[in-house]
């Protein structure tokens, strides 16, 4: 089976999540991933014990967060503060074609880490990192987390109904997850660009960037007009027919139905056929005039029948709609589990378990999961063998430095 990154090899110098995100997704993809943990220290993931409240210790030692960001990678312990540390991470670079960073530019640059000296020594690199902020201006040096993303780019803010006067908290790991997303599109299209041109380049983003490109149809909306888009409230949404309804089970669905021709197809399907041509709701415009009373309307419609029963009716007018999930919900969602969103996982620690699959399908070199997150310097050894080209007698010289 062909994968689409293999032969690349990607040192992965990134702690938490944003970074790692990124290199995972290259490993999933195909790259070899050589994670890289300070000896002695390793990844802050590895001691962040609670998240919101909920538990990330696993069995055998396994964190559920470092599981994530590090699956299908190799690890590597490694004393950076030495000079032969420093020799090992050159030569992995030297025979290497992606390197990825989280750390801000003062500690990048006083490990001599930064693109000029890397790229130095393989001018073909492709060294990618990620900032909070971005590279230039007053707060470049600021150090960021997953909500400082969100708040700066707007999402706290566009998150809650339109009662609440501050920020909401967004769905939890949005930045980070995003910026990896972004790193790891800079880094296959830096690629690409090498493949075609023959260069190396540094590839750059920020939780900032990343955040507000989810708000991009917002932000060019502001843009373009000069008007922000409001916080709405469901009971009052300017098109009753895009918006949410409780079920008689208690279970909520979703109507994404504003186009003109979609409204005859609702009345037929809550038997209401008299409403289309209803005065006040017999155009767009007087549906958005009269949404407050339209939603009241069909909030005691959708309120006498379960949820099933009513997608059921919906779908065969055609009218799009679905069933509003849970978290929870999602393992046992029939489309997730068609289309292997959510896959099974013989873990050789935590057993049979249930992984997120790749969210893209190919049909010739399909994205697998290889490998769980490595215990910590499990792959040293290995690492400097195949791809430093170190020796045994190399390998005991740098434990008696206790370099690894």
């Amino acid at each position: 089976m062909k994968r689409i990154l293999e032969g690349i090899r990607v040192v992965d110098w990134g702690q938490w999540h944003a970074v790692p995100e990124a290199a995972a997704i290259l490993a999933d993809l195909g790259a070899d991933v050589c994670h890289i943990e300070q000896r002695g220290v390793g990844d802050q993931y590895r001691g962040l014990r609670a998240d919101r409240g909920l538990p990330l210790a696993l069995p055998g030692g396994r964190h559920a967060h470092f599981e994530r960001v590090n699956r299908n990678k190799r690890g590597m312990a490694l004393d950076l503060t030495k000079p032969m540390g420093k020799e090992i991470i050159y030569r992995m670079v030297k025979n290497s074609d992606v390197f990825v960073t989280s750390f801000q530019r003062d500690i990048v640059t006083k490990f001599s880490l930064d693109y000029a000296n890397l790229s130095a020594v393989n001018p073909r690199l492709i060294y990618a990192s990620t900032s909070s902020f971005g590279d230039e201006g007053p707060e470049s040096e600021m150090p960021s987390f997953d909500l400082l993303g969100s708040a700066r780019s707007g999402i706290t803010m566009a998150c809650g109904y339109g009662s609440i006067s501050g920020p909401c908290w967004p769905p939890h790991g949005i930045s980070d997850v995003t910026a990896g997303i972004m790193i790891a599109l800079g880094v296959i299209s830096a690629l690409l660009a090498r493949e075609r041109f023959g260069i190396g380049q540094e590839v750059k983003s920020s939780l900032l960037a990343s955040s507000m490109n989810l708000l991009a149809m917002d932000l060019d909306i502001f843009l373009l007009t000069g008007k922000e888009a409001p916080r709405l409230r469901r009971e009052s949404m300017f098109a009753p027919t895009y918006n949410f309804y409780e079920c008689k089970d208690g279970n909520w669905m979703a109507l994404a139905a504003h186009r003109e021709t979609d409204w005859g197809p609702i009345c037929r399907a809550i038997d209401a056929p008299e409403l289309e041509n209803d005065p006040r709701f017999d155009t767009m415009q007087k549906r958005w005039q009269n949404c407050s009373e339209l939603i009241k309307l069909l909030d005691g419609v959708f309120a006498q029948e379960p949820r099933h029963k009513w997608l059921e009716k919906l779908q065969k007018e055609k009218v799009t709609a679905t069933a509003v999930n849970n978290i929870c919900d999602l393992p046992s969602d029939p489309q997730v589990l068609a289309n292997q969103y959510i896959c099974d996982y013989d873990h050789p620690v935590l057993g049979k378990i249930k992984r997120m699959g790749f969210p893209v399908s190919f049909s010739e070199t399909p994205a697998t999961h290889t490998r769980p997150a490595p215990d910590f310097g499990q792959h040293t050894e290995e690492i400097l063998l195949e791809v430093c080209g170190y020796d045994w007698e190399d390998i005991t010289k740098f434990k008696e430095e206790e370099v690894i």
